[in-house]
């Protein structure tokens, strides 16, 4: 399929299956698209989080396949990338931005969710998460787009060889 794996198709699987993934996530929980809109918070543990990541995925690839044959006929774009230290610090570095990105969706969830129970039945917002929100599968999808974050948007610091040091 794929021969060469560059930047810019890695660039462009990354953009693409993380920008679906979000998309289809804020689909999910504002409803977006239906006739029907939904009154309270949706639920993070009534999203398919594996049927969600697969077919994020599969379109990043069908993207980074489109962007491949692209590649062929112009070679001139040049893909910003985040330099770090290796490619694990790279790794935690996405997963945690994109765990922020997640996380602000479940601090909406129960504001939505306290302001809809009486003040005698509201539960603190540990109590909810631990009750409402599935946190495996939350975890789980950041390290998976952490990653792909990381194959296409950073690079790690190159060693010098000893003859590089050397002027030779």
């Amino acid at each position: 399929m794929m021969k060469k794996l560059n930047e810019r198709v890695l660039s462009g699987f990354s953009f693409t299956a993380t920008g679906q993934f979000i998309y289809l996530f804020i689909n999910r929980v504002y409803g977006i698209g239906r006739l029907t809109s939904r009154y309270g918070p949706c639920r993070l543990s009534e999203i398919s989080w594996l049927k969600e990541i697969m077919a994020s995925i599969v379109i990043g690839l069908i993207c980074g396949w489109i962007v491949y044959h692209l590649e062929k006929a112009d070679k001139e774009t040049h893909i910003p990338r985040i330099k770090f230290k290796n490619f694990g610090m790279a790794i935690i570095s996405f997963s945690i931005l994109f765990f922020g990105f997640i996380f602000i969706f479940v601090i909406r969830e129960y504001n939505v969710y306290s302001q809809q129970v009486t003040y005698m039945f509201r539960r603190t917002f540990c109590q909810y998460c631990s009750a409402q929100i599935p946190w495996v599968e939350i975890v789980a999808t950041s390290l998976i787009f952490g990653i792909i974050l990381a194959i296409g948007f950073s690079t790690t610091e190159q060693k010098k060889s000893s003859a590089q040091t050397k002027g030779i």
